[in-house]
C-alpha cells in the first residue's frame, strides 16, 4: 500500500518531531525503551536489522519493511505499540504510536496494534484484509479513544506517513520530498491531522505545481467543528501569473469531505468516546459521528490501490 494511501508527516518536518514527551518518530526501532513484547514483537524486511517473527512475511513473499514493537515512554511510564511501515527512502512511510492502554510492561496484550478483533495475536490480523470493508478484522475507522470502567480515556494515538520518494538531509535533520508527487500526514496526540499534498511536474514542458493542504491540527477529536474547515489549494502552471487560489477564485466552494468527532455529540457539539467494546461487531465499530460527508468507512479500499505500485 504504497502512494494509494493518504499521506503524513509534514513536509520538512524534523526527523526526531516529538511523538509524545520522550517519544520520537524516526522511522526506526527504539531500543532504549522497548519493553516485553512478547509475540506482538515482528521486525522484517528491514535492512541491517535481525528478522523477528517473520513467518507470514515469508509465507507470502512480502517485502515490506515492517516493524511492531512496544515501548515504554521515559516520560510518563506508558507503554505504547510503536510501529514503522516502509522506508521513506522507498517512497512510502509510516510510523504510529498507540497507548496499549492500562497495563504493565511485562504484559502482552494483543498481537495486532490495529486493536481489531482482540483475538488476533502475531501479526497475522494486521495484514488479513487490510483493504476491505471488514473492519472487525482490519480495524479500520476504530482507532482513537476508548474509555475505559475505571474512567481512564484510551486515546493516546500519534501517527507520521510520508508518500512519495524522500532523502534524509542530515543538515537540516529534516526528511525533503524528492519526488514529483508528494504527500505528507502528520496527527498529533488527541487532535486531527495535518495533510498535505504537492505536485511538481515539467514533463511536459511546461512545469505544473499543485499545493493542498488541510490543517485541522488545533481541532481535539472529541470536538465536532461548526463548520467544516476549508484546505488551502493553490495550482501554477508555467511559473507565470498568480495562478488558481481557492479561497480567492472559489470563495463560494462547498466541501464535501464532512465534519466528525470520535464518539456521539452533545448539543454543544463535544463528543463521548465510546466504551472499549467487549464483543468485537460491526455495530460496536461504528465509533465516529459525521456529518455532511459523502465517503463512507465500510467500503472496499482496494479500489484506490494500483497494483503496479503495490505488487
Amino acid at each position: 500500500m504504497r502512494r494509494s494511501l493518504a499521506a503524513a508527516a509534514l513536509l520538512g518536518a524534523p526527523l526526531s518531531f516529538p511523538a509524545q514527551a520522550g517519544l520520537s518518530f524516526n522511522f526506526s526501532p527504539d531500543l532504549a525503551n522497548r519493553v516485553y513484547s512478547g509475540l506482538a514483537l515482528v521486525q522484517c524486511n528491514r535492512p541491517g536489522e535481525p528478522a523477528i517473527g517473520c513467518a507470514s512475511f515469508l509465507f507470502n513473499q512480502d517485502p515490506t519493511p515492517f516493524l511492531q514493537e512496544r515501548v515504554r515512554d521515559p516520560a510518563t511510564g506508558r507503554i505504547y505499540y510503536h510501529v514503522v511501515v516502509g522506508r521513506p527512502e522507498d517512497g512510502f512511510a509510516q510510523e504510529y504510536y498507540s497507548w496499549v492502554g492500562p497495563s504493565s510492561a511485562m504484559q502482552m496484550g494483543p498481537g495486532s496494534s490495529s486493536f481489531g478483533n482482540p483475538n488476533c495475536f502475531y501479526s497475522n490480523c494486521n495484514g488479513k484484509n487490510p483493504l476491505g470493508p471488514d473492519n472487525v478484522v482490519t480495524g479500520s475507522g476504530t482507532g482513537g479513544s476508548y474509555r475505559y470502567a475505571s474512567g481512564q480515556v484510551l486515546g493516546h494515538v500519534s501517527v507520521r506517513q510520508l508518500v512519495g520518494l524522500h532523502r534524509y538531509d542530515p543538515a537540516t535533520g529534516d526528511w525533503v520530498c524528492d519526488d514529483v508527487y508528494c504527500e505528507s500526514f502528520l496527527k498529533p496526540w488527541f487532535n486531527k491531522p495535518r495533510i498535505v499534498q504537492s505536485l511538481n511536474d515539467s514533463t511536459g514542458g511546461d512545469t505544473v505545481n499543485l499545493r493542498f493542504e488541510l490543517d485541522l491540527s488545533d481541532q481535539d477529536m472529541l470536538t465536532m467543528p461548526q463548520t467544516a474547515t476549508a484546505p488551502d489549494i493553490s495550482f501554477t502552471l508555467g511559473g507565470g501569473g498568480s495562478g488558481f487560489r481557492l479561497a480567492r477564485d472559489a470563495p463560494e466552494a462547498s466541501y464535501s469531505a464532512g465534519r466528525y468527532c470520535r464518539g456521539v455529540p452533545d448539543a454543544a457539539g463535544r463528543c463521548t468516546p465510546p466504551d472499549r467494546p467487549q464483543v468485537w461487531s460491526d455495530v460496536s465499530l461504528r465509533q465516529y459521528t459525521y456529518f455532511d460527508g459523502d465517503l463512507p468507512l465500510d467500503q472496499d479500499w482496494s479500489i484506490y490501490r494500483d497494483p503496479a505500485q503495490n505488487p
